[in-house]
């Protein structure tokens, strides 16, 4: 987020915020769209990009980019929020009134906890409510995405799913042009059937110390996640320089989704 509020007693880094609390709507309206439009310089300059995740406030921001997504957005194809208000009360935030007039047609994963005392689950609710085919996971946490392994096959299967919708998408355009299909991005983790196919590029190196430090990290958070089905191709980097992080991780799939319960391989190389 662009704003930064004032350090709270105790605090060394200042909190940030989308918008800012001013003393009148027009002031609050005004720091919201300067918010909107470095996200906009972001979406031109570093995208284009095909999801967003937001939590929280970001949540709201995000969900606020899929109502904006036939104009300063316009490759944003789904969004997966967690404990995100409705936002009403937020001038600006929504355009207008028209955009509240039919639910929005991107595809969203909202996730949100009976216990969170910071946004009540009745709020998400009804944010969900804005989107036309949104899927809802309720959890028994607090203010938070839960990291469990059945919340993270979830996430995982909304984002194998979107990214087969992309890839469909991106296909029939490039049928359309008759022109070879473009070489999908790395905007999201994307899902092989066949776990033994080797990938195309080299390995990407790891470009600072503390990034590697970053992977270690991160790889360690998986393995206990995921301890049983997750398998190390390349370890995470001890410095600059080295290989980044490859694995691969076996998720279960919902009986109701394309693949109808098929354990799914993902084979994910960290930036």
């Amino acid at each position: 987020a662009p704003h930064e509020l004032p350090l709270a007693e105790g605090d060394d880094v200042p909190t940030r915020t989308w918008w800012e609390h001013a003393d009148s709507p027009a002031k609050l309206a005004d720091s919201l769209q300067r918010s909107f439009d470095a996200l906009a310089a972001i979406w031109r300059d570093q995208g284009p990009f095909d999801g967003v995740l937001g939590f929280s406030m970001g949540g709201l921001m995000a969900c606020a980019m899929a109502a904006r997504s036939r104009t300063d957005f316009s490759s944003l194809r789904f969004v997966l929020v967690g404990g995100s208000p409705l936002g009403d009360s937020v001038p600006g935030l929504w355009r207008d009134s028209s955009t509240l007039d039919a639910p929005l047609s991107i595809p969203s994963l909202h996730v949100f906890g009976t216990a969170d005392r910071v946004v009540d689950a009745s709020q998400s609710r009804e944010l969900a409510a804005r989107f036309a085919d949104a899927e809802l996971f309720e959890h028994e946490q607090g203010h938070c995405f839960p990291m469990n392994r059945p919340a993270c096959d979830r996430y995982i299967d909304f984002i194998t799913r979107m990214q087969t919708m992309v890839n469909g998408l991106e296909n029939a355009a490039a049928a359309a042009a008759s022109e070879p299909a473009a070489a999908k991005g790395d905007h999201v983790a994307c899902a092989q059937k066949d776990a033994n196919t080797e990938p195309e590029a080299g390995p990407t190196l790891c470009e600072t110390d503390e990034a590697a430090q970053e992977q270690r990290d991160e790889l360690e958070a998986l393995e206990a996640i995921y301890p049983d089905t997750l398998e190390i191709e390349e370890p995470a980097p001890s410095g600059a320089g080295e290989p980044c992080a490859r694995f691969k991780i076996q998720v279960n799939t919902p009986e109701s989704g394309p693949l109808k319960g098929k354990p799914l391989t993902l084979r994910i190389a960290l930036p």
